[in-house]
């Protein structure tokens, strides 16, 4: 993707999450979740970018136009989860472990500290193994992409779904409901594509 057009999309995004009204500092003072999912949230929507730019240039034109629609959109939610932080004097990058915010969920990811980092707590990231591979693909990294989109996306509606019951603002829980929403529906779209691709 154009460094133009990834700056454009966090732009736009930024605006987003300032024009936002009734979310501030104050209505999250003691909303651990609002807070922890958007700073998570970040962190994860930023791997599914890599993963997306990853495949430019090698992968088939419908599989790379899917990449370059995903990367799009989730930097423009990167760019809004930005203006809520900035809004509430939060730092992008968590100070907590990783997915401590969904430590009460049952069979969540409450041993997320004893992880070596971020990508390896939350849910559906690819590691760094994967990403290499994903990286090196030739003949295959249509089908490659798609299980680890799939995946990806999986476990941005698990953190997704928490946060639209338990974040604090109505805003922040209307804002994870319609990430989930729309994952499940790219999900749907690529098991599709999943099919058409799982002979190469």
């Amino acid at each position: 993707m154009p460094a133009a057009a990834v700056l454009l999309a966090l732009l736009v995004g930024l605006i987003g999450g300032y024009l936002v009204h009734g979310v501030t500092r104050e209505s999250v003072a003691q909303g651990a979740v609002d807070v922890g999912f958007v700073q998570d949230m970040i962190q994860h929507h930023q791997q599914a970018v890599v993963m997306s730019q990853l495949i430019q240039g090698r992968a088939d034109p419908q599989i790379a136009s899917l990449a370059q629609t995903v990367a799009s959109d989730q930097l423009r939610e990167i760019g809004r989860m930005e203006g809520y932080l900035d809004l509430w004097h939060q730092p992008s990058v968590p100070t907590s472990a990783p997915m401590a915010w969904m430590e009460d969920e049952p069979g969540g990811h409450h041993t997320a500290s004893s992880g070596t980092g971020p990508s390896r707590a939350m849910p559906g990231t690819a590691t760094q193994e994967e990403l290499n591979h994903l990286g090196e693909a030739g003949s295959g990294v249509e089908r490659r992409y798609l299980t680890l989109m799939i995946r990806h996306h999986r476990g941005a509606v698990e953190m997704a779904d928490y946060a639209s019951r338990h974040a604090l603002t109505p805003q922040i829980r209307d804002f994870a409901a319609a990430i989930s929403f729309r994952q499940q529906e790219e999900i749907r779209g690529m098991a599709r594509l999943m099919e058409r691709f799982s002979g190469r």
